[in-house]
């Protein structure tokens, strides 16, 4: 009885005003702005999503609402509602270090000042270095280098000369001499010199495939590569999860499985997954299914 009387108290009233010539005028402004969460919600949503995104993307949006000059004066009230909204959202994500260290490994969005400011990403080039020696083995150590070491290499000595005493003695005249320069040989030195390198590299569109361009790239920055590989396998969302257990949910509950164990059921949703990357038929999608809204009034970008 409680749950009845519950849902009859939050019913839609039946005797709702009709929607006048002011109403649908402020749904026609209100529209092109809740466009801009739809297209972010799908380019969140997609399989190749990460948290690398997250920061850089919901920072436009705050700066985009900032512009309060693009809406009008009825809308001031709303703007300011979803504003401070991404504000107190953006307070609590920014403290979060790999989402940070996402960023700066991102070639869309790292040492872009309008993320953060040149003290801040100095900043996260720090939180990177302590994640890389926590992460990966430096297993290179300081090379100890020896001015005086010997040129030629030479056969124990010997109180007579044999016939063969010409070759007792072996001149290498293709040995390097030493330097007393130390090399580039701890982790986090080789970090500051790659990322020395990554920040003059040229920033890419914001849609661009990072998987395939730290692929071409990737040699250039090995340690860095290393890096991206781990903070870049973390999605923007739980979408990708949710969507793994629901294809795992399917096959469990298929009655015909009845001998199906764990290690088959990964398996199969491995190969279903690369199934989907096969183009088997003509796409129906359009080749960019995610666009910032981009009209006289609403310029996202």
């Amino acid at each position: 009885m409680e749950f009845e009387r519950g849902l009859k108290k939050s019913a839609i009233s039946k005797n709702l005003a009709k929607l006048g010539a002011g109403d649908f005028e402020m749904l026609r402004l209100v529209c092109p702005i809740l466009e801009v969460f739809d297209s972010v919600t799908l380019r969140f949503s997609k399989e190749t999503s990460t948290a690398s995104e997250v920061l850089p993307i919901l920072k436009r949006i705050r700066e985009f609402f900032r512009q309060n000059d693009k809406f009008t004066e009825s809308l001031h009230g709303f703007i300011q509602t979803l504003s401070n909204s991404i504000n107190d959202r953006v307070k609590k994500l920014v403290d979060n270090k790999l989402l940070r260290i996402s960023t700066l490994l991102d070639p869309r969005y790292a040492f872009d000042e309008l993320i953060f400011n040149k003290t801040h990403w100095g900043i996260v080039i720090e939180d990177l270095k302590e994640f890389a020696n926590k992460v990966l083995p430096d297993d290179k150590l300081p090379v100890q280098l020896d001015v005086d070491a010997e040129m030629l290499v030479e056969s124990p000595e010997s109180d007579c000369l044999s016939e063969n005493s010409k070759e007792s003695i072996h001149y290498d005249i293709f040995h390097r001499p030493t330097s007393t320069s130390p090399g580039v040989s701890s982790l986090s030195s080789r970090i500051e010199v790659q990322l020395a390198s990554f920040r003059v590299t040229d920033r890419v569109s914001h849609d661009t495939d990072i998987f395939q361009w730290w692929k071409v790239h990737g040699a250039q920055f090995p340690d860095l590569f290393n890096l991206a590989r781990i903070v870049h396998s973390i999605p923007a969302t739980s979408i990708s999860s949710e969507r793994l257990f629901s294809k795992a949910g399917l096959l469990y509950a298929d009655s015909l499985r009845n001998r199906l164990s764990a290690d088959m059921a990964d398996k199969i949703l491995v190969i279903k997954a690369n199934l989907n990357e096969v183009l088997l038929a003509p796409s129906t999608e359009t080749d960019d299914d995610f666009s910032f809204v981009d009209t006289d009034d609403y310029d996202f970008c």
